[in-house]
């Protein structure tokens, strides 16, 4: 099922079937999009004062209706989900009647007491003749102060004349007469003169041209010729897409295939990055960077590599006995391995591990935040998942080798060389090549600022101050990305998108696990940006709390102190980990307005001792 804005409803006001739930709920936690929609949803259908759609801004209820009883073809439901993403009164509108309308047909329950109770209520003078069966006194009629009115009745219709009856009929039979006269006539003219040549004739001449004579195709190098018909067919899988690059001739390192995202490679002389297109020429040690949400396939000399989404990966010459050698820098790859011995070397962060197959499947291979599972919501480290979806893989870290029959989830933690299994589903963006289409909007919007020629960092900061959330958070990843932290830290202390800064602190902590270059660049722009005192505060919330210290009663006191800060970005660092910490919601607490009755309510919490969450059991 796809994740749009009315399978989102209907998963928040329970009308799906238990399978749907499972699907849609999925689908919700690995998009952050998602997450923040639903709180989003939650927050506008319980805001008070909220006006109603009116003027220009106003969406025929029809419209809504339609939509609602997904009555409104692709193209029309796309522009109403653009307009509720815009603006929280169309979503509060489309929210809240998609909840009255899943209360229909839903019969009250009122308990037997509180109808008891009611009927005992009644005190008039009916209840009172009837427990003394007395006759109950009626009052005399009044007399009217003014006479009654005489009851309606529809007047006579006046009779029409016999032209006004029967004068249209006529009129029209009379046109028709005319029409049938004219075309006898030019029907009964002479053939002798001969039309002029029309300029549809001249163009169907030139089109037929075309098709007797066509231009001649462009030979094919005899290299690549050979590749492909030696090429053997591969075998069918199980999984939905695999990554399908383009056939490589012999003696080259690789080929870009098909993209519908916008693609960076390094130079390394000038030190910025190049647009490349299809079909270009890969070569050992490329950096490659896929800026915006989609898919490109890569086809290497001896497997096919997908990168999904706004992802950074590199290639390296492959040593013998593998089939290539990959580092992934951040985001997701999708590899299908080769029916061969040859193994596939993959680097994420400080661990290097080995996959081979017997026969080709694709392997989805990500490089997540740690907090994102539930066994480990306080870190900040990174953990690379491996997902087999279908078959067996071998995969080999240092000395060890473990066997994973699809489909199965796996964690490789960053710090150590431990392999855990994982309960988590198999990922939807292995699966489905296309975008979820809540997302699609959001991402062609943001392909455009980069459809131009203009420098890719100037096409981004205009994108950071989209009207669009999803767009501003397209354009802060792909910021992160690149490496540019002198627009990402401002952006914390920005006021009206906590969306926006939600984004750049998921940026900061990705890119701080990359290693201790990447957190010394992060410490050196927070210190510009906030000085050294205010500066370890910032970066000591950027990188967040031991589970050990997230029991001590103290550091959350600390916490709620802080949601009085008067540094916006304080504020939200630190109501972003006593939620983490606590494992809460915000308890309607704004750091746009940290006067409000959330602080309140986090200073209540602490004084019952009710936040720290309990000590787990030793085993």
């Amino acid at each position: 099922m796809r994740l749009t804005l009315r399978t989102l409803l209907a998963w928040l006001d329970d009308t799906l079937s238990p399978s749907e739930v499972r699907e849609i709920g999925h689908q919700v936690a690995e998009s952050q999009f998602a997450r923040d929609l639903v709180a989003r949803i939650q927050k506008v259908t319980r805001q008070r004062r909220l006006t109603i759609p009116h003027g220009d801004e106003a969406v025929d209820p029809n419209i809504v209706a339609a939509y609602l009883d997904n009555e409104l073809s692709a193209e029309e439901v796309t522009n109403f989900e653009k307009v509720c993403l815009t603006s929280n009164v169309h979503l509060a509108e489309a929210a809240s009647v998609h909840q009255i309308l899943s209360l229909i047909g839903q019969k009250a329950k009122v308990p037997d007491g509180a109808r008891e109770r009611m009927y005992r209520r009644v005190k008039g003078r009916e209840t009172r003749a009837v427990a003394t069966h007395a006759p109950i006194a009626r009052p005399a009629p009044r007399t009217p102060v003014t006479p009654p009115i005489a009851a309606w009745s529809a007047p006579v219709p006046l009779r029409r004349s016999l032209a006004e009856r029967f004068g249209p009929v006529l009129a029209v039979f009379g046109l028709l007469g005319v029409l049938v006269w004219s075309a006898w006539m030019s029907v009964g003219q002479s053939e002798s003169v001969q039309p002029a040549p029309r300029v549809a004739d001249k163009v169907l001449n030139k089109i037929e041209k075309k098709k007797v004579d066509p231009e001649p195709k462009a030979e094919q190098p005899a290299a690549v010729i050979a590749a492909k018909s030696a090429e053997p067919a591969a075998p069918e899988s199980k999984v939905g897409v695999e990554p399908k690059g383009p056939a490589v001739a012999p003696g080259t390192f690789g080929l870009v295939g098909t993209s519908d995202a916008v693609l960076l490679r390094f130079v390394e002389p000038s030190k910025d990055w190049e647009r490349i297109a299809t079909d270009a020429n890969l070569r050992p040690g490329d950096k490659l960077i896929s800026l915006t949400p989609g898919r490109t396939e890569l086809g290497l000399a001896k497997t096919n590599v997908s990168v999904v989404g706004q992802s950074e990966v590199r290639l390296k010459a492959a040593d013998a006995g593998q089939a290539a050698h990959l580092i992934l820098e951040q985001g997701r790859i999708v590899v299908k391995t080769p029916a061969m011995s040859d193994a596939v070397a993959v680097e994420v962060g400080e661990q290097m591990f080995t996959i081979s197959s017997e026969r080709p499947i694709a392997v989805g291979i990500g490089r997540e935040l740690a907090r994102m599972f539930p066994a480990t919501p306080l870190s900040t480290a990174v953990v690379t998942l491996v997902a087999v979806p279908d078959g067996e893989l071998s995969l080999t870290l240092g000395s060890k080798t473990e066997k994973i029959i699809g489909p199965k989830v796996v964690l490789i933690s960053s710090d150590s060389t431990t392999i855990e299994s994982s309960e988590y589903p198999i990922p939807a963006w292995i699966h489905d090549a296309a975008l979820p289409v809540i997302e699609a909007g959001p991402a062609k919007a943001f392909g455009q600022y980069l459809s131009n020629k203009r420098p890719v960092k100037t096409s981004l900061a205009e994108a950071i101050d989209d009207e669009l959330a999803p767009v501003r958070r397209m354009a802060i990843k792909a910021l992160g990305l690149l490496g540019d932290l002198s627009l990402i830290v401002p952006i914390l202390s920005q006021t009206g998108s906590s969306s926006s800064r939600q984004a750049a602190i998921e940026v900061l902590r990705d890119y701080r696990a990359r290693g201790t270059d990447e957190a010394d660049a992060i410490w050196e722009q927070i210190r510009k940006s906030y000085g050294d005192i205010a500066g370890r505060k910032v970066e000591k919330l950027l990188v967040g709390y031991t589970p050990v210290e997230a029991q001590d009663e103290s550091n959350l006191a600390k916490l709620v102190s802080l949601l009085a800060d008067p540094d916006i970005a304080v504020r939200e660092l630190a109501i972003d980990n006593l939620k983490v910490m606590t494992r809460r919601d915000a308890m309607e607490y704004d750091p746009e307005k940290p006067d409000g009755s959330g602080i309140r309510a986090w200073q209540d919490a602490l004084k019952t001792k009710t936040l720290a969450q309990p000590k787990p059991a030793k085993p």
